[in-house]
């Protein structure tokens, strides 16, 4: 449990400085009596800063580097509750996937709230972490999305079809590499791609790459 008397320590790690000052700013005018902290976004870099100078809670994202040697996504989460077990994480995302979340879910961070809600529910999301009041805080946005993420599981609504498409298309295949290679048409392809997709709720190809690595299935 946290002290309220003493100074309350906050890291936050995102790829786009000015979510850095947003946080910074939005917390700093609503929590006294808190240091807020600049986390490096790489996986070896943030996990060096975090045991040399432990925050109370952790903001962060889960981005993605593409590098094979780095650690990505999820898996950065994992690792970082793996090292740092008491440390509290509250996810701040723009991630609306379901089973992205559903991955999450499987680690105990302390919160998750979208990017896309009331600057409010970040504040409210710190004074849980800091009550340690029991369970997960979800923003208002992601409430609904998590709901719906626990009552199915992502891999099993796809097809291997499916499955093997999305994973050449990660690995830098075009539609048609990928038509040939599996002696099919480019547009029974590209549906099953759409279909992928549609099932994942993921919205581009970046989020379609990021899930994929996400996943290991690269």
């Amino acid at each position: 449990m946290l002290q309220r008397k003493r100074m309350l320590r906050i890291g936050v790690s995102d790829e786009s400085p000015f979510i850095i000052y947003s946080i910074q700013s939005i917390l700093a005018a609503e929590i006294t009596r808190q240091e807020i902290y600049s986390y490096p976004v790489e996986a070896e870099h943030l996990l060096i800063r975090l045991k040399e100078q432990t925050p109370d809670i952790l903001i962060t994202d889960f981005s993605f580097s593409f590098e094979r040697n780095d650690l990505n996504g999820v898996k950065k989460l994992e690792e970082i509750h793996k090292q740092l077990p008491e440390l509290n994480i509250i996810v701040f995302t723009t991630q609306s996937s379901k089973a992205i979340l559903n991955r999450i879910l499987q680690i105990p961070v302390k919160a998750i709230v979208s990017k896309r809600d009331d600057q409010r529910e970040l504040i409210e999301a710190v004074q849980w972490v800091c009550s340690a009041s029991p369970g997960i805080y979800y923003s208002r946005q992601m409430k609904k999305l998590a709901q719906e993420s626990l009552a199915c599981s992502a891999n099993t609504l796809l097809s291997s079809s499916e499955m093997e498409v999305i994973r050449l298309f990660a690995m830098g295949y075009s539609l048609m590499d990928i038509a040939k290679l599996r002696e099919r048409s480019v547009s029974t392809v590209a549906t099953q791609k759409y279909n992928a997709m549609h099932k994942l709720q993921l919205h581009s190809n970046t989020d379609l790459i990021k899930y994929v690595f996400s996943q290991e299935l690269v």
